[in-house]
């Protein structure tokens, strides 16, 4: 396991099996933590690797290709941000995979 410069979130790796609506709900944080939506990022680990995924926010899924990326994820609420959504490609990824997990962290600025 490689170091993050943010910390994973306790217990958050959602197994890849367990995102079939492609999407993740985020537990509640222990020890009078609040959640901060403004940093959150995301990773897909795969046999092939680790992944960043970018948050595309009110853009939308269809600005990654115009800004050079492909994987990302959006609240499915943002005034309620407890859940997160994949995009099309970032979906089909994870779908495609026979193992692997979705890490959830914490801490550090979201990614854009």
């Amino acid at each position: 396991m490689s170091v993050s410069p943010c910390p994973a979130l306790e217990g958050v790796a959602v197994e890849l099996g367990d995102t079939a609506a492609c999407e993740v709900t985020f537990p509640p944080l222990g020890g009078g933590r609040k959640f901060d939506p403004q940093k959150v990022n995301i990773q897909i680990e795969t046999a092939e690797g680790r992944r960043s995924l970018y948050y595309v926010g009110n853009a939308g899924c269809d600005g990654l290709a115009d800004a050079g990326l492909e994987l990302g994820w959006f609240y499915i609420d943002d005034r309620e941000p407890a859940r997160a959504g994949f995009c099309l490609e970032t979906c089909r990824i994870i779908l495609g995979q026979a193992s692997g997990k979705v890490n959830i962290l914490i801490g550090c600025a979201t990614q854009h």
